[in-house]
């Protein structure tokens, strides 16, 4: 079955170190094989499996290629947040390789009529940032009423 096969795919993705360029052609050449006139960037599911693999591996930027074209916006955003964290965008106030990557995120998302997973996205990466932001608030006024005492 379907399924079955996308099981499959999912343990050989899983044999692929991201750094393995046998990955990239391995997934070019699936999503190759997927694509349709409903899903001309190759199955949905497969790109939501690719996404999550290179997640799991803290490759984000890659994540999100696959992601965008997946059905859900809640992984993109997941994964903007954690782009935005990593490079350290949140203190920065100059245009940064995160601001690239998000606009050019939602753009594509956009492009592609992906309107809905647009705004689950940047709500995704804004809720994952404020919860962060208030972490850090929070342990700030700790280590200030630590020290003044």
């Amino acid at each position: 079955t379907s399924d079955e096969k996308i099981d499959q795919i999912a343990n050989l993705l899983d044999a692929f170190e991201i750094s393995n360029v046998e990955l990239t052609k391995f997934t070019g050449q699936i999503l190759e094989l997927t694509q349709s006139e409903d899903e001309p960037y190759g199955s949905q599911t497969l790109r939501y499996l690719i996404g999550n693999h290179y997640f799991g591996q803290k490759s984000y930027e890659n994540a999100i290629k696959h992601f965008v074209h997946s059905e859900s916006g809640k992984e993109v955003g997941d994964s903007l947040a954690l782009l935005y964290f990593e490079s350290g965008a949140e203190n920065s106030s100059s245009v940064s390789k995160f601001d690239k990557v998000l606009i050019s995120t939602v753009f594509e998302c956009l492009a592609l009529s992906k309107f809905i997973n647009a705004v689950q996205a940047l709500k995704f990466m804004q809720k994952k940032a404020e919860k962060k932001e208030k972490k850090h608030a929070q342990q700030a006024r700790t280590l200030r009423e630590v020290g003044a005492s």
